[in-house]
């Protein structure tokens, strides 16, 4: 079973995980393998010169419970799209909300 917190210490976030993998009837493969991981997240817009230029970059925490395999590819598909984002929207960059949302998608998409 995996354990997961998360809380706020003053103006700092902590993250804490076991680090555990099981197999079938409690089999123990490691006991030294991260379950929290840092996702990078960049955004890109066209510049006046046609170049892309970076609009935003932020850092999402991943961690998971369950599949191992089925996290680590979640993760995999997730670090490479979420570096590759475009915004055509003069406005700005995506929010954090439709970001959260394309992260949602993505994931439910890997584990059906």
């Amino acid at each position: 079973m995996t354990v997961v917190c998360l809380y706020l210490d003053g103006n700092r976030l902590i993250c804490l995980a076991d680090s555990r993998i099981t197999g079938d009837e409690r089999q123990i493969f490691s006991d030294n393998v991260s379950k929290i991981m840092i996702l990078p997240v960049v955004v890109t817009r066209w510049g006046n010169n046609m170049q892309p230029v970076v609009a935003s970059q932020l850092r999402f925490g991943f961690t998971y419970a369950g599949s191992t395999l089925l996290a680590f590819s979640a993760y995999a598909a997730l670090s490479s799209a979420c570096q590759t984002l475009a915004s055509t929207n003069p406005k700005g960059p995506p929010s954090l909300e439709e970001i959260a949302g394309f992260l949602r998608v993505v994931v439910t998409k890997i584990s059906n």
